[in-house]
């Protein structure tokens, strides 16, 4: 946390009261401490290069990865050519220290996404629902056959968890 940025609002509130408080007037504050509000980067997604999202637990909502760095945060995603990926020493560190490490993706290109405070939704996709549980598998599994689901078609990760679409047999020739 650099010099004015802080993490939330109820930090810029305790700023708030710090600076107005009795013995700590505005007057008393030395030219050189600025008090501002963060600025908030926009940054831009590139939808002809992959794209990791993840379920982010501690906002309830998705995250939109790419380039190392969270673009975008999301109710729901839609994604095309999606592989689903863990990281096995993520996984292994997430079961060592008994926490909730971000170590599960799914990798693809960006359809679409709805913002969490937005209240439109995407359209349902008609698939089969898959689900990753790190205490029980070590990959994306089919919620009917528990079977291991590496990639798909297309996904959508919304409220209902993932529905995806698995990928289609070559024709026979």
């Amino acid at each position: 946390m650099g010099s004015g940025e802080f993490k939330s609002a109820a930090d810029r509130a305790d700023i708030r009261a710090w600076v107005s408080a009795p013995h700590m007037g505005l007057a008393s504050c030395a030219p050189h401490h600025t008090i501002r509000a963060p600025t908030r980067t926009v940054y831009v997604i590139d939808r002809a290069r992959p794209v990791r999202v993840f379920k982010n637990w501690k906002h309830g909502c998705y995250s939109i990865m790419q380039d190392g760095v969270v673009r975008a945060s999301a109710r729901e995603v839609k994604l095309h050519g999606v592989e689903f990926l863990v990281r096995a020493s993520g996984r292994a560190r997430m079961l060592r220290l008994k926490r909730k490490l971000v170590h599960a993706y799914a990798v693809g290109l960006l359809e679409d996404f709805v913002c969490p405070d937005d209240g439109n939704l995407l359209p349902p996709l008609a698939g089969r629902i898959a689900f990753y549980d790190p205490y029980r598998f070590d990959s994306f599994v089919d919620r009917d056959t528990l079977q291991p689901v590496f990639a798909a078609e297309q996904a959508l990760l919304c409220d209902r968890g993932l529905i995806y679409l698995p990928q289609s047999l070559p024709a026979a020739a």
